[in-house]
């Protein structure tokens, strides 16, 4: 949601063009010709996500942005750009890439002056290699603080903001409400919605739209869920109670799960 953020506030600005392709940013990348700044924001590029690379998974430690874009890179396009939609880290660290080479200053710098700053998010950061450990809490059983840094820290742009609760929930609501995005943007954002993984939930520029079907209470949350096999985030925005919930969890349990039992219990019995 973030590195979408400022792919956006930049369209406003005219510093970039969303239809443009990206092999302007990345000319040796396979098929950069074809791949537009739209289809990386929205997922339908077909740019591999280098978390299915069977060698990273079984690596610790840093990765850097180059090193993951390369993993990509040799694996080939999943698909023909715009035909297709699939969740694609590699190409949120591409436009994070992006991000920093139109502004000339690295990812956490401009989270901080775009993003944090303005908003007055004193806990929200990107995190980089040499974060301290004291930034983040460990999952379950993790027993290197240094490693988990440096694990969360790679893929920036696709990943690594760490920020408390109520932080994440200021985030959500100047997403929605402004004055992060303008109205144009955010409309733009959820102007066309994917399908996710063959499932109710849709996916639109840096935003997703969850339907959740209870029986008693049906209604459709605005946010991002994200995660690892060991921690959970959940930001949504619940349009029909109009309620504003985060939750993180390092138990890798089911967050959705959990956020929804939050949310009933404000039905009452």
């Amino acid at each position: 949601m973030v590195t979408a953020t400022i792919i956006l506030q930049m369209a406003e600005e005219g510093r970039i063009k969303l239809d443009q392709t990206i092999d302007r940013w990345f000319p040796d990348f396979p098929g950069a010709d074809r791949i537009t700044v739209d289809q990386l924001l929205t997922h339908t590029s077909g740019v591999y996500t280098y978390n299915y690379d069977r060698k990273f998974r079984h690596e610790t430690g840093y990765h850097s942005s180059a090193q993951l874009i390369a993993i990509a890179a040799a694996h080939g396009p999943d698909f023909c750009p715009g035909t297709q939609w699939h969740y694609s880290n590699t190409g949120y660290v591409m436009l994070g890439k992006i991000a920093e080479q139109i502004d000339g200053t690295p990812l956490a710098n401009i989270v901080k002056r775009r993003i944090a700053r303005p908003l007055g998010l004193k806990s929200l950061r990107l995190l980089t290699r040499d974060s301290t450990p004291a930034m983040v809490v460990p999952y379950k059983g993790q027993t290197r603080a240094n490693a988990l840094v440096e694990t969360v820290a790679s893929g920036a742009g696709a990943g690594g903001i760490v920020a408390e609760p109520k932080d994440m929930i200021r985030l959500l609501q100047s997403w929605i409400r402004g004055p992060i995005l303008s109205r144009k943007s955010r409309n733009h954002a959820l102007a066309d919605i994917f399908p996710m993984f063959g499932q109710d939930m849709g996916y639109g520029r840096g935003i997703m739209v969850i339907p959740v079907p209870d029986a008693r209470f049906p209604t459709i949350w605005l946010g991002h869920l994200g995660g690892s096999p060991h921690s959970k985030a959940v930001l949504v925005f619940d349009l029909k109670r109009q309620t504003y919930v985060a939750a993180v969890l390092n138990t890798g349990g089911k967050g959705e799960a959990l956020v929804n039992t939050l949310l009933k219990a404000l039905d009452g019995p």
